[in-house]
């Protein structure tokens, strides 16, 4: 069965830090979610929430791009895939 999920339907959250919010489109009915399917909204450069477990896969969408530093490493992705 398939539903058509609309803006209306995203439960948006702020992010503890301040530093942007979260627009959840779909998840997993389970606790804990063993997948979800969200929005991002990144407003301020910030610390990278760790959630514990699980994979994220990242896309930028909209915007300049995003650098995700660890130690020993700078990950950069933009618009263009590079």
């Amino acid at each position: 069965m398939f539903r058509i999920v609309t803006p209306d339907d995203f439960k948006t959250t702020a992010w503890k830090n301040g530093g942007g919010v979260t627009h959840e489109i779909l998840r997993d009915e389970g606790e804990p979610w063993r997948w979800r399917i969200s929005i991002a909204e990144v407003s301020t450069d910030g610390a990278f929430s760790a959630f514990e477990g699980q994979t994220r896969i990242l896309t930028v969408i909209e915007g300049e791009g995003l650098d995700l530093h660890a130690p020993g490493a700078c990950f950069g992705h933009d618009r263009s895939g590079r």
